[in-house]
């Protein structure tokens, strides 16, 4: 931004005038002098013929490219699940692939309401070598105790669980959702255990969650029914 700065002095006062940044400007008539500051480092003083002083400092920014001088847009979060019904506002949370060892809540969030989708996203690092790791959302207080669904998927608000198959939705009031990485684990037989979800090292999922029995109907009839969500099981081994 450019601050002009009309200083009317006389030269039998002024012999020289100091720029804000440091930059002596020779103060060589009794005309007004202009001085022109954009940053923080000036450069030559230039006169011209009225004796008007002018002195160019650059912070070393460079400008927006339209010229307008306005800050770039804030980032907005590209996960929006008002595709499922009933749902008018989105909330991101990452996880960490650890095991969560103290409560979190969706209080710290705003709340959770009907009308909220809550999407957890992890990546996990690593294989969980058969065994099975959790999420879960269970009630923070007397106002959760009402049922809820949890989807996990590689796409975000996809409650359906179309990619991975089975146990990738699971509901009630506090639900857990199974998961393997890297390999399923087996039975006493050696089969493959398949109804749970098996995610893949360094992919990216999502656990979307939202306050809907199975016909989508809402079911927290509170202003916000929170729930404490936590990461558990063969987790970061």
């Amino acid at each position: 931004m450019n601050v002009i700065l009309i200083l009317n002095v006389r030269a039998f006062i002024l012999r020289s005038l100091v720029c804000m940044i440091g930059v002596l400007v020779p103060a060589t008539t009794s005309n007004a002098f202009t001085l022109t500051v954009t940053g923080v480092q000036c450069g030559t003083p230039a006169i011209d013929a009225a004796g008007n002083v002018s002195v160019a400092c650059n912070s070393g920014t460079t400008p927006p490219p339209d010229g307008g001088g306005t800050e770039p847009p804030p980032i907005v979060d590209e996960i929006d699940c008002s595709t499922i019904q009933h749902i008018d506002h989105t909330k991101k949370v990452d996880l960490p692939w650890a095991a969560t060892v103290a409560a979190q809540s969706t209080r710290n969030y705003g709340g959770f309401g009907a009308s909220d989708a809550f999407v957890f996203v992890l990546t996990p690092t690593n294989s969980t070598q058969g065994k099975n790791s959790f999420f879960t959302a269970t009630p923070t207080d007397g106002y959760g105790y009402n049922d809820r669904t949890i989807a996990v998927s590689n796409v975000p608000c996809d409650m359906a669980g179309a990619t991975l198959g089975t146990g990738s939705v699971v509901r009630g009031q506090g639900p857990s959702l199974y998961f393997t990485v890297g390999g399923r684990g087996t039975d006493r037989y050696g089969n493959p255990i398949t109804n749970v979800p098996d995610l893949q090292i360094g992919h990216t999922y999502y656990f979307t969650v939202v306050q809907q029995n199975p016909i989508g109907t809402n079911t927290c009839h509170y202003s916000s029914c929170d729930v404490n969500y936590a990461i558990g099981g063969a987790v970061g081994q």
